[in-house]
Formats: C-alpha cells, sequence, structure tokens
C-alpha cells in the first residue's frame, strides 16, 4: 500500500543500480554519465609505460657484480629494443658521427651514460603520464651519469621510447644538435 506521508526522496538500491548500468554503457560507448568529465584521452598505463622504459637497460649474464648495459649490447643491435624509428635513426646517427668515441669529447655510451655499463640497477624514480598520452620516465643510472628521461609512446600496441634525454637543459635530448654526454 502506497502512502504519500510516507514519500522518501533518497534513491532505492534500483535507481542506484540503474544509473552504475547506465555509466557503465556510456563509459563503453565513448560517452560519459552525467556529471563526469571526459578528458578526451584515455588514462596511459604509467606502469606498462615504466616497465618497457627499464627493458632499455639489462644485466649482463655472468657478470659479479652485476653490470647493467644498453639494450642494444644484448643482440649487437637496435631492432630488439624498444625504440621507435626516430629514436633508432637517432642513435644510429650518433654513432655515424662517432658519439660516445674519444674523438668527440663523449667516450661513453648515450644509454648507460658509461664506457663499460652501469654498477648499478637502473631505477624507476618517476613516471608522469603527459596531455598527449604519452608517459615520461626519469630513470636514475647513477652515481655518476645523469638521471636518463625516456618519453614513451604506445605504438601499435606496444610501448616504444620516441625521445631519450641525459641529463637536463637544451642539449639533454638525443635530438639536440649536441646532445648531453
Amino acid at each position: 500500500m502506497y502512502r504519500a506521508d510516507r514519500m522518501d526522496h533518497t534513491p532505492s538500491w534500483l535507481g542506484a543500480l540503474l544509473a552504475a548500468a547506465l555509466t557503465v554503457t556510456l563509459a563503453g560507448c565513448g560517452g560519459t554519465a552525467p556529471g563526469a568529465a571526459s578528458s578526451g584521452t584515455p588514462t596511459p598505463d604509467v606502469a606498462g609505460a615504466s616497465t618497457a622504459a627499464l627493458t632499455i637497460f639489462f644485466a649482463a649474464p655472468g657478470q659479479t657484480p652485476e653490470v647493467w648495459l644498453p639494450c642494444s649490447a644484448r643482440a649487437g643491435n637496435l631492432a630488439d629494443c624498444p625504440f621507435s624509428a626516430a629514436v633508432i635513426a637517432g642513435l644510429n646517427h650518433l654513432t655515424s658521427i662517432g658519439f660516445g668515441g674519444d674523438a668527440t669529447g663523449c667516450g661513453e655510451d648515450y644509454i648507460t651514460g658509461t664506457q663499460n655499463g652501469l654498477n648499478k640497477a637502473p631505477q624507476v624514480l618517476s613516471a608522469v603520464a603527459d596531455a598527449n598520452g604519452s608517459v615520461t620516465v626519469v630513470i636514475q643510472r647513477g652515481p655518476p651519469p645523469p638521471n636518463f628521461t625516456v618519453t614513451m609512446t604506445r605504438e601499435s600496441g606496444h610501448w616504444v621510447a620516441t625521445d631519450l634525454a641525459s641529463g637536463t637543459g637544451p642539449a639533454a635530448s638525443m635530438f639536440s644538435a649536441k646532445p648531453n654526454c
């Protein structure tokens, strides 16, 4: 029996269930529920990008103490590294102009910042999702090498580095006219 004097204005469990179903349905279709904000870009998988960024380095087998090398040293080329085509081309260019050789003043590998690898496992210091869907991952390589910043972007379902930067400042990016050592 219905009584008007006992009307309750709080949503029933059925109303709450319908509101939740509407939210899920709209989200699945790319819409937004009433009162919900739409970012337009899905939130990047920051943990996945960080994990992929760390694969730029690997522990050399059989080394005591452990030595960490760039991924290119594992197979002898950059093909198995999580790099975009532009980063591979940029690293190949640096090699072709003698970067990493004593003649250029940068007698160390660009990725590790050393001549003989890292003596400590690289660690993610921070990972921040950017508005464009990429993730900026800062990796501690030292001491002494400066921190290494890797911009990770999803390409064909995989996280790849689209920029590498050693240290800070205008010459940090590998795409600078004269990148930091």
